[in-house]
């Protein structure tokens, strides 16, 4: 016993206490009992109740355990990684590293070597800490997760079997891990993977994760090993991931919005990536129900760098209803307006894409419902607090969506701006009240009928101040301009808006006898600012045909994919 102290305290260069060994040397078992080694720091950092191996005892006396089989039980394991100083566990990993140079002084006692065939853990409790003595990422900022790699304390219970370990491979099976952080709010109930480990890389197969109500698995993964010396990077691909969640399961640990997010998810995906990349192949997420089902693809870059992220997924077709779109808008504590409005678009479909920057988001892409398509572009600058967008559509039946049947199809160009500033949002409203969106819309090239009279060229500005909405509706003939003035306070009850009409005479032979009295340069000028105006009038008309056209085109494609599919 007392050698084999003397060599593990060699080995390990710090105190090492046995309380009991017993070895039956008709088949060479010992038993050691009560292990107990501590850290550099004189902190204990692994107890165990018993180890127990079979082993060669002739080897034993030239400096080399080999054994054959081995059981640890009750290991109890606390280990630190602060920012100041190497893990507390470090020195164990480099001990046994089988790399290590020899030592250059030979007069020291000769080192111990290990080969472990077969070794199997059980009931082993950890304990991992780390701490960068700053303050967590999410400190006053509410809407960032509680997860940070600089504060994590980290409990487990784990049961492994190591198969085998040889001088560059070893192949092992985690048979059961329960991992916490109360804290961060991650609650592992169960994972469990075979792996085969080498140099170069590490091959993972029948993975399974669960956490609270979410579990995921997938059939295997090769994970490449990054090395400096020899240049190779982190890199990783898996097999088709299936799995099951609520979204709120993430939101104490990454995002605080999806708290709410009751409501069950079906998804798979193939991952791949490096240390700073990663690739989202043939993405399926679904409900249940089957009543909203997407198709994706997606890829993101500089993982390590906030500032520089940049993630977009490409959706290549979403399909779902008015109910269930409102049922997940429901999931998120927000402001809602136009719910009813929603529930008047019936089927839904979208194509497109959207991207997530540091604090900016975009999308993008053409929105499908029963009632008409609708292209889009919008942006929600987190840093400025603006959600600025375009809309266009040619065929899009308002009135049915808004509840007021004398409206007709309409087509359309609109841009807008709203302001969701929580800050300057509460001094307006705590001025003026209301229950509408702070922001203006300004709408262009505008076909459409009212009572079965068509109109177009026609444009429109809708200012809305929280409380009220304002609108003008302006029509632009040869002699004179049809107005049309609204306000409505709703979006609920937006049939009921106020509405009065007027009229704006312009260009009137007995407006055009004034220029008799204008200079020749003046007349001038004043012919070709009709000239000009008549040439925008032809423009917008020209554009609005074109637009008219892509989309037909796009409506054509889109019909022929769904045939194809």
């Amino acid at each position: 016993m007392r050698v084999l102290l003397g060599l593990l305290q060699d080995k390990l260069e710090t105190r090492v206490k046995i309380d009991s060994v017993s070895v039956n040397f008709t088949n060479f078992d010992v038993n050691l009992w009560g292990v107990d080694i501590e850290d550099r720091q004189q902190r204990k950092m692994l107890l165990t109740d018993r180890i127990a191996v079979k082993l060669d005892v002739n080897k034993l006396l030239h400096k080399k355990i080999e054994i054959e089989s081995a059981w640890i039980d009750g290991l109890s394991a606390e280990l630190y990684n602060p920012k100041d100083s190497a893990s507390n566990f470090q020195f164990v990993i480099d001990a046994f590293k089988t790399d290590k140079p020899a030592p250059k002084d030979t007069t020291k006692r000769e080192q111990l070597s290990f080969d472990i065939h077969r070794l199997r853990v059980s009931n082993t409790s950890l304990h991992y800490v780390t701490d960068n003595h700053q303050p967590r990422k999410n400190t006053g900022k509410p809407k960032r997760g509680f997860f940070d790699a600089g504060h994590l304390d980290i409990t487990a219970r784990i049961d492994l079997t190591v198969h085998h370990i040889g001088k560059d491979t070893a192949s092992l099976s985690v048979t059961r891990c329960e991992a916490s952080d109360s804290v961060a709010g991650l609650f592992f109930s169960d994972i469990h993977f075979d792996a085969g480990i080498n140099k170069q890389a590490a091959f993972l197969t029948n993975v399974a994760i669960k956490h609270l109500n979410t579990s995921l698995s997938f059939d295997s993964a090769t994970v490449v090993l990054p090395n400096k010396k020899q240049g190779r990077k982190l890199q990783y691909t898996t097999s088709v991931i299936t799995g099951r969640t609520q979204l709120k399961d993430i939101a104490r640990p990454f995002a605080p919005v999806l708290s709410r997010f009751a409501i069950p998810v079906e998804f798979k995906v193939n991952l791949s990536g490096t240390d700073s990349t990663m690739h989202f192949a043939n993405v399926r997420v679904n409900t249940p129900d089957q009543k909203l089902k997407v198709n994706a693809t997606g890829y993101l870059n500089n993982l390590s760098n906030s500032k520089k992220l940049f993630l977009r997924f490409r959706v290549n077709s979403l399909n779902t209803d008015a109910v269930t779109a409102k049922r997940i808008i429901d999931q998120f504590v927000v402001k809602k307006f136009m719910m009813r409005q929603l529930n008047n678009l019936g089927a839904i479909t979208y194509t497109g894409s959207f991207d997530i920057l540091y604090k900016m988001e975009k999308f993008r892409g053409v929105i499908g419902t029963s009632k008409g398509h609708m292209r889009f572009n919008l942006t929600l600058n987190e840093l400025t607090k603006y959600l600025t967008g375009h809309v266009r559509t040619s065929n899009f039946r308002l009135g049915q969506v808004i509840e007021m049947k004398d409206i007709g199809n309409v087509g359309c160009t609109a841009d807008f701006t709203f302001d969701y500033s929580k800050p300057r949002t509460a001094i307006v409203r705590k001025r003026k009240g209301g229950k509408l969106p702070i922001g203006k819309v300004t709408v262009s090239n505008v076909s459409g009928s009212y009572k079965k009279v068509k109109f177009n060229n026609i444009s429109a500005t809708i200012t809305s101040d929280g409380a009220v909405a304002e609108g003008l509706i302006v029509q632009r003939k040869k002699m004179a301009d049809i107005l049309c003035h609204f306000t409505f306070n709703n979006t609920d009850s937006i049939q009921k808006m106020k509405i009065k009409p007027g009229l704006r005479l312009r260009n009137m032979p007995w407006q055009r006898k004034g220029e008799e009295n204008l200079t020749k340069q003046e007349k001038q000028a004043a012919k070709a600012a009709r000239k000009a105006e008549k040439a925008a009038r032809k423009e917008e008309k020209a554009k609005l045909k074109a637009e008219k056209k892509a989309l037909k085109a796009e409506k054509k494609a889109q019909r022929k994919a769904e045939k194809e599919k």
